[in-house]
């Protein structure tokens, strides 16, 4: 596929060119703006701390930023499977969005940032059965990653059964919806799964009155979903990049210790992490504000940090990894919204 700049007028070049240095203007406002905010918290809660090593603290800004695009890149892989290209900046855009609604919106917000991540997949070009396909090939794949560095994380700090349990549970909520991706791929299993799909609809149809002719429905989602698959090399793709995903988020609360200097402890890190990521999963409060932070620095000092340096730490990583990556997103998603209003000439690429 030939380069964008091929077709485009000087004119137009400009304009994307301008376009791009406001959009890096507004993230190096953003950056500073939480930054002034992380000193103002730190000082009203009467924290006090100093960065000794402040290349450190560039390079867990870095990781996070690597963490996310490695995500969106799985993402744009699965989309390859159906032909839809998409630019990394495009995917981007997108990861950061849905993952502001998902933080932040206080009852529903994985659920309002699925609906982000479906209306912009489809104005992509997308039908109904990549989309689904994406979704939840994406999830599982980026679970498994999870739960096999949590189980090392485990089992490095030396609580194999911890590690064992996090597996199984882990299993438990991905090996059916694994299965039935698998089962599609069969006429006949094909056709079971779309006569349950149908009956589900039907449902629906009954309450609100939609879809029409749900069982017509189902068998056209499923046979759509049925038509994507990665190749061998795409499937290793995509676990490497799920896997960098949660790996270099990790590395940046790393990098945030280093940065204080602090020796890092490699061998409870994984399991810190988990612990921080557990506690976000609860969603009491918006981006899990206090209770996130709370774990991460009770899990440092179990590790063998002074809660001197294990407050302002978790502090520090929540700045970069939670409200900075907010923010970011939140921009994107006000921009996302005025960009969905209008018509895209998606490029399809049949031998993807």
């Amino acid at each position: 596929m030939t380069g964008l700049s091929c077709h485009l007028p000087h004119g137009e070049l400009i304009g994307i060119h301008r376009r791009r240095r406001r959009r890096v203007i507004e993230i190096v406002v953003i950056l500073a703006i939480v930054a002034m905010l992380a000193v103002l918290l730190m000082r009203s809660t009467g924290v006090s701390f100093t960065i000794d090593h402040p290349i450190w603290l560039v390079i867990s800004i870095a990781f996070e930023f690597g963490s996310m695009a490695s995500f969106a890149r799985v993402q744009r892989l699965a989309l390859a499977t159906g032909g839809i290209r998409m630019t990394l900046w495009q995917a981007l855009r997108i990861t950061y969005a849905s993952n502001a609604v998902s933080v932040t919106v206080p009852v529903g917000g994985s659920a309002a940032a699925t609906a982000n991540t479906i209306a912009e997949f489809r104005h992509e070009g997308a039908d109904s059965g990549l989309v689904a396909w994406t979704l939840m090939t994406t999830g599982i794949i980026s679970t498994l990653a999870f739960a096999v560095i949590t189980a090392t994380g485990a089992v490095l700090s030396g609580s194999g059964a911890a590690a064992t349990a996090g597996v199984a549970t882990t299993l438990i909520g991905t090996v059916p919806v694994a299965l039935v991706l698998l089962s599609v791929r069969r006429p006949v299993l094909r056709a079971q799964v779309a006569h349950f799909l149908g009956a589900v609809l039907r449902i629906s149809w009954k309450i609100i009155g939609r879809p029409q002719n749900p069982y017509e429905t189902a068998a056209r989602l499923v046979n759509q979903f049925a038509v994507h698959h990665f190749s061998r090399f795409a499937g290793v793709k995509v676990l490497y990049f799920a896997t960098m995903n949660w790996l270099l988020d990790a590395a940046c609360l790393g990098a945030v210790i280093a940065a204080f200097g602090q020796p890092v402890p490699w061998r409870f890190l994984f399991a810190i992490y988990a612990t921080g990521v557990g506690a976000a999963a609860i969603g009491i409060t918006p981006a899990g504000i206090g209770i996130v932070e709370v774990a991460i620095a009770a899990a440092l000092i179990r590790g063998g940090m002074t809660s001197t340096y294990a407050f302002p730490a978790a502090l520090t990583y929540r700045a970069i990894s939670c409200w900075l990556v907010m923010a970011i997103g939140w921009m994107f998603f006000t921009r996302s919204r005025r960009h969905l209003k209008n018509p895209h000439q998606h490029v399809v690429d049949s031998n993807a």
